[in-house]
């Protein structure tokens, strides 16, 4: 008998952690698929870019596999002190892709038509404002572009590294995995790159620290 009694409340405990379980679970997804960003700073650039009032894309959400993706490609800028999309000899497509991300089919397999990159600047005011002066990249934050406006996912990193050159790395992709078509005109976010001496090294930390008006431009602005 005793043990039948048991019965009832083994099985409402077992009841109660499964909801509980289950509750812990469905929160941390939420959370997961609401992170615009690896860091308070990356969440405020996010927030900048969707509710900029030339943004043409009218459905933005945040994806934390692409801020997980972002993460990584800041930690390879400043890992190795260079500012350039293909870094690692994989193309910001490639790169999605490889890292799990279900990219649609309309990107071409090399190429980039989902990365923005900056590095100098602390602030993400500042950081979105160096990105929009990049013709290349305006046209993919804002989707001035056809082929950029369906792309409804977006994440971004932030990264301080002080023992480099730049100080401060920021990278956002948008993204989607609609199955479309590829483009007729082939759209492109390719910008120039350098890679910097040592020598150089301290002369353009020293001038980084001294004005931010005299701060190395991130390589890759048009």
């Amino acid at each position: 008998m005793s043990h039948l009694k048991r019965q009832p409340i083994e099985v409402i405990q077992y009841v109660s952690w499964l909801l509980v379980l289950t509750f812990i679970s469905f929160n941390t997804t939420v959370f997961a698929e609401s992170v615009c960003g690896n860091s308070p700073e990356a969440v405020q650039l996010a927030e900048l870019i969707r509710k900029h009032p030339e943004q043409l894309r009218t459905d933005i959400r945040c994806n934390f596999k692409l801020t997980q993706i972002a993460e990584h490609k800041a930690g390879l800028l400043s890992e190795h002190d260079v500012i350039m999309h293909h870094i690692g000899y994989l193309t910001p497509n490639q790169l999605l892709r490889k890292k799990g991300y279900a990219l649609s089919s309309g990107y071409p397999i090399l190429g980039n038509q989902v990365e923005a990159i900056a590095a100098g600047e602390k602030s993400a005011k500042e950081t979105l404002q160096q990105l929009l002066n990049s013709q290349n990249h305006r046209r993919l934050l804002l989707g001035e572009a056809p082929f950029y406006q369906p792309q409804n996912e977006i994440g971004v990193a932030y990264v301080n590294q002080s023992h480099s050159s730049y100080d401060y790395y920021w990278v956002v992709y948008f993204a989607d995995t609609k199955n479309r078509p590829k483009p007729k005109t082939e759209y492109l976010v390719n910008s120039e790159y350098k890679h910097i001496d040592p020598e150089e090294k301290s002369s353009i930390r020293e001038r980084h620290r001294q004005s931010r008006a005299r701060r190395p431009k991130m390589a890759t602005e048009n």
